[in-house]
């Protein structure tokens, strides 16, 4: 065996051992670079910038022998895996051993001869990166982990948060209503010992008078009694005379002690209450200004939530989330509530996303918008077109024209309104849509506001017409002045509850008076005939929640049901009863509608659910209804699933929070909140 020296040993000493294997090729040359063996495979994991380590199994006993006792040269062909490269250069050899490896039984050490300096960089480049990748792989996935962790942790702290808010809101709205009732009873316990204290006084004040009187009646008779033993009374008479007013006055006195005495213990008894009364202010005060402040967070959240749901490609948003029968689907309708809310937060862009999509990329079948897109791709959802989310499309073009003076779209607006005019009658009404014969209420409402808004941006006398016809249909239609106030549509006595505030809305109270019709009547009827109560499951108990059924509830066997949108355009048609009445300075009404708004909106927000997908992020958001699946009792069912926001229900509710009007037919922009 050839002993290998210390060179040797230092040069292998400064191999890079690889942590994979480097597939080669190599020959044996002779002296004149003639050709000794053919190519055999080896491969090598140590590599250094002057030499390479080979090893192989495939080298014959006799080119093995040969090998000893000369420094023999090798062609080598080394392959560079993932630079795709092949290295061709010549070694000499430097040391060679046998059977001393596992993987092989030959190792050969080469000296490189003739390798460039750029074949060198890459080889040597590969060498380190080679052994790099490990340790930088590893680094990357910890890095990785850990960012993952950290983001989990942030996103699982904003969901908690988020999740707080939402639950506090609901919580403090309950507290509310407990200090409201602890409150009301207190007052009521104070009016209750104000009236006895009342009537103990004037009882002391009268018993006080008698015993005066009867004192004085003691004191003549003292004076006189010499004188009546002259007189018909005799002097024994006098005496019993004298008694029995001593014995009067003082049953008198012994009154007057026990009134005075039960007096003061009314008076302090009074004096408690009246201090828990006014700890029950403060409290009520205390609670009332957070909740304020939750209500402040809750709303942005739910704008948020919305944002949070608008696909960047289309610009539309997401209707429901948490119901798998409609994931994705973004209805017309939805979107053009969704217009407003991003106008009342000066989010004009993603208005105008929305706009863009109806203007560029929807598709129309029968000279209408459909009523449904997929908000992923902006592809139709159903091949089905009606009157009403045409015309709140248009609705929503009108708010963005006025609030932000870009009258580019106004042109689909008249589209819209040309679609809508193909579909009125020769009486005025406006039928559900292209081939249907039936007529709705809620759209000929919808296109009243519609028209009448168009002809102010326009002054196009068609609009004007279009907008006096409706309303004459609707007095002639909608407003029969029997026991149901607003029929559902033409020749359809059905209780709609939206139809109800939409009066109010659309119409406003004036114009109602005006058609004969009485909007604290119809609001009236609304409250007495869809007013409902239900008991929710939240976490791990009840609550009772009252609000607004979709339709009149003892026509329907399934019970009441709220629903949360119809809910919150009542609350809107309250706030506007109560502005109507305060600019007439009629307070009581005004205050009455108001302290209406104000309790059906604090309601709502007992329904507040925290968002069930990571996009929502926990915000605060509401559902349709509070039941899942069951019938509206208007040919459509409310969405499947316990957890399922609803787009038009949190508009609606963030529109009852600020007081804002989307029907207002004459564009205004005038707030009056009930959260005040």
């Amino acid at each position: 065996m050839k002993v290998i020296s210390k060179e040797v040993l230092s040069e292998q000493r400064r191999y890079t051992r690889l942590n994979t294997v480097l597939p080669l090729e190599f020959r044996v040359l002779s002296q004149d670079q003639q050709s000794l063996s053919d190519w055999l495979a080896g491969f090598s994991n140590n590599i250094s910038r002057s030499g390479i380590c080979v090893f192989s199994n495939l080298i014959p006993p006799e080119l093995w022998e040969s090998l000893k006792d000369k420094e023999t040269i090798f062609q080598l062909r080394i392959h560079i895996p993932f630079l795709w490269k092949t290295i061709s250069t010549q070694g000499k050899l430097v040391w060679h051993r046998k059977g001393k490896i596992k993987e092989a039984n030959f190792s050969l050490g080469l000296e490189f001869l003739d390798l460039s300096k750029k074949e060198r960089r890459n080889l040597i480049f590969f060498a380190y990166w080679r052994n790099l990748i490990p340790k930088v792989s590893l680094s990357i996935i910890i890095v990785l982990t850990f960012s993952f962790l950290y983001l989990y942790y942030q996103n699982q702290k904003i969901l908690n948060y988020n999740r707080k808010i939402a639950k506090e809101l609901v919580e403090t709205s309950l507290e509310l209503n407990l200090k409201k009732e602890v409150l009301e009873q207190n007052q009521a316990v104070v009016k209750m010992f104000q009236e006895k204290l009342k009537r103990v006084g004037q009882e002391l004040d009268k018993t006080k008078e008698e015993l005066a009187f009867w004192e004085r009646e003691y004191e003549h008779l003292k004076k006189e009694r010499k004188d009546l033993l002259k007189e018909v009374l005799s002097s024994q008479q006098a005496l019993e005379k004298e008694r029995k007013i001593q014995e009067k006055i003082a049953q008198l006195q012994k009154k007057l002690s026990l009134l005075t005495q039960k007096n003061k213990n009314l008076e302090d008894k009074l004096k408690e209450v009246e201090a828990l009364t006014i700890s029950s202010q403060r409290g009520l005060r205390r609670i009332q200004g957070k909740k304020r402040l939750l209500e402040k967070f809750t709303v942005k959240d739910m704008y948020k939530w919305i944002r949070n749901h608008q696909n960047l490609k289309t610009g539309l948003v997401v209707s429901f989330e948490g119901d798998f029968t409609l994931s994705g689907w973004a209805f017309t309708y939805d979107e053009a509530l969704c217009v407003n809310v991003f106008l009342l937060f000066s989010d004009f862009e993603r208005a105008k996303s929305i706009l863009d999509f109806y203007k560029y990329k929807a598709k129309t079948y029968q000279a209408g918008f459909l009523n449904a897109y997929y908000a992923d791709d902006g592809s139709p959802c159903e091949y089905i077109v009606q009157t009403g989310p045409n015309i709140w499309l248009g609705l929503s073009i009108l708010r963005y024209t006025k609030a932000t003076s870009d009258r580019s779209y106004l042109n689909l607006a008249e589209r819209i309104a040309k679609f809508v005019l193909s579909l009125q009658d020769s009486e005025g009404g406006i039928i559900g849509g292209p081939k249907v014969s039936w007529y709705s209420t809620e759209h000929n409402l919808d296109a009243y506001a519609f028209f009448k808004g168009l002809y102010k941006l326009t002054k196009k006398s068609e609009y004007l017409l279009a907008q006096e016809k409706v309303k004459s249909w609707l007095k002639k239609y909608s407003y029969t002045k029997k026991d149901v106030p607003i029929n559902r549509g033409k020749g359809d006595s059905t209780i709609a509850t939206d139809t109800y505030a939409w009066s109010i809305a659309s119409l406003g109270p004036a114009e109602l008076i005006s058609l004969e019709m009485d909007p604290d009547e119809i609001l009236r009827f609304a409250i007495e005939n869809c007013r409902v109560k239900n008991y929710l499951e939240r976490e791990d108990k009840k609550i009772l929640v009252e609000g607004f059924d979709f339709a009149r509830i003892r026509h329907l066997p399934r019970g009441g049901i709220i629903s949360c949108e119809w809910t919150a355009q009542m609350v809107l048609a309250f706030q506007i009863m109560a502005n109507y009445y305060q600019k007439n300075s009629q307070l009581s009404k005004a205050n009455y509608y108001q302290e209406l708004a104000k309790y059906y909106l604090s309601e709502l927000e007992k329904m507040i659910i925290s968002s069930p997908s990571p996009t929502g992020q926990g915000k605060g958001c509401l559902p349709y209804a509070s039941s899942s699946s069951v019938d509206t009792g208007h040919g459509w069912r409310t969405p499947q699933g316990k957890r399922v926001c609803s787009l038009a229900s949190t508009s609606y509710y963030i529109f009852a929070y600020y007081g804002y009007n989307p029907l207002a037919p004459d564009l205004g922009s005038e707030k009056f909140s009930s959260s005040e």
